[in-house]
């Protein structure tokens, strides 16, 4: 999911010097940035207006390597966070049940826009950006629709 009509920074680690471009489905042009000595690259991209129009971002580099990012939509991004009651399924736990959750969960598949991702809180802090922030790494083999 991609927040709607904005300017995004994506940015990734590569071989020092290299080139590493972004060629987004939605953008007539690539956008490109090299990487600096420590290996690290970010580039600015703009997005769309919202749309259910799945959308795709192809990363490539100087080594000739590729990897797609598909199915991303372009719309309102909400983050939730809390305490442990935010990691309730919608299900509930098995000694919790959540009032009116089968329904909303037979239901689900009337809202295809809907994208949800669950963090893993195990990595909150232990990763940093390139800024010195924590993050929580994002790797395309854990990504699924």
């Amino acid at each position: 999911m991609l927040q709607q009509d904005t300017d995004i920074t994506l940015w990734g680690w590569d071989t020092p010097g290299s080139t590493v471009t972004a060629t987004p489905s939605w953008q007539s042009g690539p956008a490109s940035a090299t990487a600096d000595s420590d290996g690290r690259w970010k580039l600015t991209l703009r997005t769309p207006k919202a749309s259910y129009t799945p959308l795709e971002i192809t990363f490539s580099d100087s080594d000739g390597e590729s990897k797609t990012i598909r199915n991303l939509l372009s719309g309102e991004v909400w983050l939730a966070s809390g305490q442990s009651n935010m990691e309730m399924p919608l299900r509930g736990f098995w000694t919790q049940p959540v009032e009116g959750a089968a329904q909303a969960i037979a239901y689900s598949g009337r809202y295809p826009g809907i994208r949800m991702a669950m963090i893993p809180n195990f990595a909150i802090g232990k990763v940093k950006n390139m800024y010195g922030m924590p993050l929580v790494p994002f790797r395309t083999d854990d990504w699924s629709e």
